[in-house]
């Protein structure tokens, strides 16, 4: 099974390799594939140059073997469709088992991502459970706006498991809600932080903060 994480990682921070690590020991793989974007397609305020935040994963993941770099919507340099990967990556891996990974911050817009009604038949997809701070409502608002959209993307030709073992037997359409142990860190809060001058080492790899 091939575990692909994709998103901006505008700065890649100490939450996003925790959660990648993690993810490696619950599904008792070898390796969990970091994929930044090119151009967010659903986000308007990426800070760093795609450049930078490649170079940003590259120091965060150094020390740590079973985390890589897949970089093709980088080397693409035009806006990024999570289908278009998810087909290239198809195609490479024939009928083996594909996930992609997402946060529930991701989850709240994928209805609306491009061809999100034909994903199902290129992958499975994990949910990781992001703080509720994410969100910016309460706890309860938040739990039951990500199970409004677990419950969508059963519309959209996924079914829903239980244990990660079910994603391995499947090569797509299977959707694992997992709550891993997040920290409530944000890449927003982190950019925040520098404009205002302020120390983010104790929330970034210390490469990454220099």
């Amino acid at each position: 099974m091939k575990v692909i994480w994709g998103g901006t990682f505008d700065p890649v921070h100490n939450g996003h390799v925790e959660l990648a690590k993690q993810l490696v020991d619950v599904l008792n793989i070898d390796h969990v594939y970091l994929m930044p974007c090119f151009k967010a397609v659903h986000k308007d305020n990426v800070s760093a140059s795609p450049a930078q935040r490649l170079e940003m994963l590259r120091l965060a993941t150094q020390k740590h073997r079973e985390l890589f770099l897949d970089e093709r919507e980088i080397q693409k340099q035009s806006a990024s469709y999570t289908y278009d990967s998810l087909s290239e990556l198809r195609k490479e891996l024939g009928s083996d088992s594909l996930t992609f990974v997402m946060g529930t911050d991701s989850l709240i817009s994928f209805p609306d991502w491009y061809r999100a009604k034909d994903i199902h038949e290129l992958a499975n997809i994990i949910i990781v459970h992001r703080p509720t701070s994410s969100f910016q409502l309460d706890e309860k608002d938040a739990s039951l706006l990500v199970s409004m959209k677990i419950k969508q993307l059963c519309t959209l030709g996924f079914s829903l498991v239980e244990k990660p073992h079910n994603l391995k037997e499947s090569k797509s359409g299977k959707l694992l809600s997992l709550e891993l142990t997040a920290m409530d860190i944000s890449s927003s809060n982190i950019r925040y932080l520098i404009n205002k001058h302020e120390k983010i080492t104790h929330l970034v790899d210390h490469d990454v903060s220099d």
